[in-house]
């Protein structure tokens, strides 16, 4: 039986998990003295270098080779973690988040395609929903312990030492990436403005995929901007860098043990029900950071951001996929990166001006709105539903 295929993206999806600064960044970055207009700016580069290169990385990965663009963004990614984690100034922080950007766009946004492919190979696209669920729930589950360890490391050695790690979990990819047995997709090599031409044209023709991008980018900007800023909140109620990383562990803890059964749930109670329902919580959690003062329900709110962003991560991948063919497969979910990040970089240009004016907590009750409104507009129907299972 072919398992190694299957294990071999259960591997990785564990490695790209392990993301040890997620709890002490945006405090790293405060910690160097600047403000959240700056700190939101840095942010910025990092979804403007995605935009500039998610495209390309998809065309690449169409036309020449999934795995040696995943190589190439690993290595990129050791680099920037280095010079990131030697910083001392805005400047330099802005050229390690322009070297993320691109080794975000080169491995990571490339490997939702090259997992579909391996599927597809094997004959196992049927299980896709299944695997996927359970492939986030590894990268979840990888989650759960980094942010305690990288919590730890800045307790004992400091918070620069805490963010050098990052530079072990791109190395740790790296060198996985270069074992990783590549799927063997057909093959049409044509220009850049060609393949582009013609993946526009599938997207604007079929409005089912058109309305699971609009869905799953908007709610996703919105939940991961919250989920970012909710360390220098958690910060100013009181919570000290070490408990951060638990309750980041914690989120991503729950999050790993319902999205192991994302499947499961939409089987269930269908993958329209599934949709509002996941989008309403999230909802409700940006509802609960945004009104509450006390710490217990932020928490609470947090957690409920977190487990229902990522419940909603596999389902997402597979609907998205299974709506593509091969050969434009990465072009194709490279539209879709493109649009998340450009929305991303285009609310983090602004957003820390508008913290600096009016708050942490008034900004979550705006993205609330935001999100509530998308989810009720951008749905599906009986009929697309179908078209999904």
């Amino acid at each position: 039986m072919k398992i190694n295929e299957i294990t071999q993206y259960y591997i990785f999806k564990f490695l790209i998990g392990i993301n040890l600064i997620e709890g002490i960044f945006i405090l790293f970055l405060l910690s160097l003295g600047l403000n959240y207009t700056q700190v939101l700016i840095t942010q910025s580069i990092y979804a403007l270098s995605l935009i500039i290169f998610q495209i390309p990385a998809g065309f690449l990965s169409d036309t020449w080779s999934r795995k040696n663009v995943i190589i190439i963004g690993s290595l990129i990614g050791i680099f920037g973690s280095l010079i990131y984690a030697m910083a001392t100034n805005f400047y330099q922080i802005i050229f390690g988040e322009m070297l993320f950007g691109i080794a975000i766009a080169f491995s990571i946004g490339t490997f939702s395609s090259f997992a579909y492919d391996t599927l597809i190979e094997l004959g196992m696209e049927s299980k896709s929903k299944e695997i996927f669920s359970k492939g986030t729930s590894y990268t979840l589950l990888a989650g759960a312990i980094a942010p305690s360890i990288g919590g730890l490391v800045v307790k004992i050695f400091g918070i620069r030492w805490g963010m050098m790690t990052n530079a072990f979990s791109w190395f740790l990819v790296f060198v996985f990436s270069i074992f990783i047995k590549e799927p063997k997709i057909k093959r049409v090599h044509k220009n850049f403005l060609k393949q582009l031409k013609e993946s526009l044209s599938i997207v604007r023709k079929n409005r089912l995929l058109i309305t699971l991008i609009i869905n799953s980018v908007i709610i996703g900007v919105g939940s991961w901007i919250i989920h970012d800023l909710m360390q220098s909140h958690f910060n100013n109620i009181g919570f000290n860098v070490f408990l951060i990383g638990i309750i980041f562990s914690a989120g991503n803890l729950f999050s790993a043990i319902i999205s192991r059964y994302s499947y499961f749930f939409e089987k269930k109670f269908g993958t329209r029900f599934t949709i509002i329902y996941s989008s309403s919580l999230i909802t409700l959690g940006s509802f609960i950071v945004g009104s509450s003062q006390i710490p217990l329900l932020l928490v609470l709110g947090f957690l409920i951001i977190r487990m229902f962003t990522h419940f909603r991560e596999p389902l997402f991948e597979n609907y998205i996929n299974q709506l593509i063919s091969s050969e434009k497969r990465a072009t194709i979910l490279s539209f879709s990166g493109f649009l998340y990040w450009f929305l991303f970089g285009l609310v983090g240009l602004w957003i820390g001006f508008f913290i600096d004016i009016f708050g942490l907590q008034k900004i979550f009750l705006s993205f609330s709105i935001i999100m509530g409104i998308v989810s009720l507009l951008f749905n599906i129907n009986e009929k697309e539903e179908k078209n999904l299972r």
